[in-house]
């Protein structure tokens, strides 16, 4: 899986992320894993919703992740690509920039 972080300056409601994604993707929501899961013939998804990511930080971590970014993170949304399948880091992408359009975030590339 490859994974692509997206930081928003915005507290993100996991309901607001959800309904989204299943707008846009018709993807799955799993709450206990706090995890939406996007799955079609030739692609697989998973957008992670994670609360605690910035409060897991260092805080000289945060400072620098505030200065890369231009503002400071308050939610993070984790958007994993499947390596086995062809078409995943395409919808990946898809996923990533419509969150990014509508979150006003910014990604970190993470393996």
């Amino acid at each position: 899986m490859r994974t692509l972080t997206l930081l928003s300056p915005h507290d993100l409601a996991e309901r607001d992320v959800v309904q989204i994604l299943e707008q846009e993707f018709s993807a799955a929501w799993f709450p206990e894993y706090h995890r939406c899961s996007i799955d079609t013939e030739d692609a697989f998804v998973a957008v992670d919703v994670d609360p605690q990511y910035i409060a897991q930080l260092h805080p000289d971590e945060q400072r620098i992740l505030t200065a890369q970014l231009g503002f400071v993170p308050k939610s993070a949304l984790h958007v994993q690509s499947s390596a086995y399948h062809v078409g995943s880091p395409a919808l990946a992408e898809q996923v990533l920039q419509t969150l990014c359009r509508l979150f006003d975030g910014r990604t970190l590339t993470t393996v």
